[in-house]
């Protein structure tokens, strides 16, 4: 048989299987995460990074891994909010795949935040950010994966664990 065929078939066979299964075997190598918030909302943007071959599983079947993507960000990321208006971009050259949602319900008077929609997924809290005068940056490992969080707002800011108020 051909070798390309017999590449072709297994290279299908693998597709189905991973996306199957919610993309066990999809790694992801770094993720950036940026939120900024806009009135009522919080921009929320997750890019996260794959292997060539990684990637090329998920450009196989991209609806597919889109579809579960939004829905495991929405089912499981995130704590007490909601996820509006969710994109998905793919981006070859740089095998990655940016989650663009609209947050609301994380902000709870004028121009101050609950971040705990994501923190309370994650074992640190806001003191662990490196503070700039309008944005917390944190730059680790977050269940082990490379993780750089930027929360961004368009004003100076105070905070303490898992909330952020104008000064």
């Amino acid at each position: 048989m051909n070798p390309l065929k017999v590449f072709l078939i297994i290279a299908i066979l693998v597709v189905g299987f991973v996306m199957s299964y919610a993309n066990p075997l999809v790694e992801v190598q770094r993720e950036e995460i940026k939120t900024e918030a806009k009135g009522k909302i919080l921009k929320y943007r997750e890019t996260s990074f794959y292997s060539k071959q990684d990637f090329a599983v998920i450009l196989g079947n991209q609806e597919k891994f889109k579809s579960q993507l939004i829905e495991r960000f929405k089912k499981k990321k995130i704590i007490g909010v909601i996820a509006e208006n969710c994109e998905v971009d793919f981006n070859e050259p740089k095998k990655s795949v940016t989650l663009r949602c609209d947050i609301r319900g994380a902000r709870y008077s004028t121009n101050s935040y609950s971040m705990h929609f994501l923190l309370g997924n994650w074992p640190f809290d806001l003191y662990q950010f490196k503070e700039y005068e309008k944005k917390l940056v944190y730059k680790g490992k977050i269940n082990g994966i490379p993780t750089t969080v930027i929360f961004e707002f368009p004003y100076s800011f105070s905070h303490c664990h898992e909330h952020v108020w104008p000064k």
